[in-house]
């Protein structure tokens, strides 16, 4: 078993499990109807989730802390050091399109706007450290479900077991931002616009936002992306007649609006700005590594602790892959959802050399962590499981807002929401 008795507290997080067992029906039944009733339930389908949680140590958050701390310091030099190599940003995008449209807003974005990014992180722990292996930017929307569902297991809990629980009230941090920025920035009485997709998921949530700062006296909306009203006037934002002074959304590559991208140098704030949609490629954890040692050397002992080796699969390296197949992951540069993802321990050795001998296929060789198992029961599978899991952790620039636990399927190496994997909870 991998060591990680520092993050998560093993004897806890078993005696709870042992507790929720016995009563595994009940409980899942009182947390589905409690999610069902907040209005965050999406399609009418059951929550995707554990329903017994993990037992952080309390020192773990400390580390988190530190963690995306030295993250988001890494991403301001990492973007500075780009702008000033823009070949290497042609080398990061391959062959997507869309990302290709957003290079001139890259060149010219803020390296400080990390410091007001909301993005997800996932990795796994080995030897009680958590080894990085992609970048999300765009999810921050989900930070409601996630405290909701916190809150909700923490009552249930707390009546059936009496157990107390802390844990992350992350919309708090991105709710006093949302407050502290358009007071500052506002003077006029401007919209806070959110933008979302009305067949997206997360529209539940964007709808509830717009609540929350409504009721606190900001004018706000929520819209759809490709509302036709929204328009770019003197490099200023306009929904209709109505001056846009902030705007939040989510970072979809594919969503691109050249009115909202304009508006973006002018008089309109972006909080999760449209360029940040390139931080979020898998292949910049290749360029962590290839200049650690040089423009990145500040950042030597973090990368090298904290960040899974990742390399661009070339000639330099492409026997070693084939050779030890066991000891690598393979990630195609623009695929996402657990598609494009080849596990060696996973494929033969005849479907590995065809994968990497695909000609005209951009790859990413990552170091293979075996993922830790511990017992879980889920409202996807009947009674208790050994199953493998991964971290995920919520930021804001340099602060860890909450952290969550994806569960593996049954079976399946790849933690990926759409490859069946369930959320876990984390509390200390």
């Amino acid at each position: 078993m991998q060591n990680i008795d520092k993050i998560i507290n093993l004897e806890k997080t078993s005696e709870l499990l042992k507790k929720v067992k016995p009563h595994e029906d009940l409980i899942r039944n009182e947390i589905n109807f409690r999610l069902a009733s907040s209005g965050l339930l999406y399609n009418k389908q059951i929550f995707h989730n554990c329903i017994n949680p993990l037992i952080l140590n309390n020192d773990y958050f400390l580390y988190l802390d530190e963690l995306s701390a030295n993250l988001s310091s890494l991403m301001i030099d990492l973007i500075k050091f780009l702008q000033k190599n823009p070949e290497l940003i042609n080398k990061i995008i391959g062959s997507n399109t869309a990302l290709k449209i957003l290079l001139p807003a890259f060149l010219n974005m803020d390296p400080e706007s990390i410091r007001t990014l909301f993005y997800r992180v996932d990795g796994i722990i080995k030897d009680n450290e958590i080894k990085l292996v992609e970048a999300n930017m765009d999810c921050p929307g989900q930070t409601l479900s996630l405290q909701k569902i916190h809150e909700i297991g923490a009552e249930v809990y707390s009546n059936h077991f009496k157990y107390e629980f802390g844990f992350f009230r992350a919309t708090d941090f991105i709710f006093n931002l949302f407050i502290d920025t358009y007071r500052s920035y506002c003077q006029k009485g401007e919209l806070f616009l959110i933008i979302g997709k009305k067949d997206d998921f997360e529209r539940a949530e964007h709808r509830l936002w717009g609540k929350k700062l409504r009721q606190a006296g900001i004018p706000a909306k929520t819209i759809d992306y490709r509302d036709p009203k929204i328009k770019q006037k003197r490099g200023r934002l306009y929904y209709g007649e109505n001056s846009v002074g902030i705007v939040y959304r989510r970072v979809f590559p594919l969503d691109y609006n050249q009115d909202i991208m304009e508006s973006e140098h002018g008089g309109t704030l972006l909080l999760n700005n449209i360029a940040s949609s390139i931080l979020t490629l898998k292949s910049l954890f290749a360029i962590f590594h290839e200049f650690k040692n040089s423009e990145l050397l500040g950042h030597k002992s973090f990368i090298d602790r904290n960040i899974a080796y990742t390399a661009f699969v070339n000639d330099s390296n492409i026997d070693e892959i084939l050779k030890n197949k066991d000891g690598y992951v393979l990630k195609e540069f623009n695929r996402d959802g657990g598609e494009g993802i080849f596990i060696g321990k996973v494929e033969s050795r005849l479907s590995w050399e065809k994968i990497i001998l695909r000609p005209e296929t951009e790859l990413l060789a990552q170091e293979y962590l075996e993922m830790p198992e511990l017992l879980f029961t889920d409202n996807y599978h009947t009674g208790t499981n050994l199953r493998k899991f991964d971290f995920s952790l919520y930021c804001l620039g340099p602060k860890a807002i909450a952290p969550y636990c994806r569960v593996n399927a049954i079976g399946n190496y790849k933690a990926n929401n759409s490859q069946g994997s369930s959320g876990g909870l984390c509390y200390f």
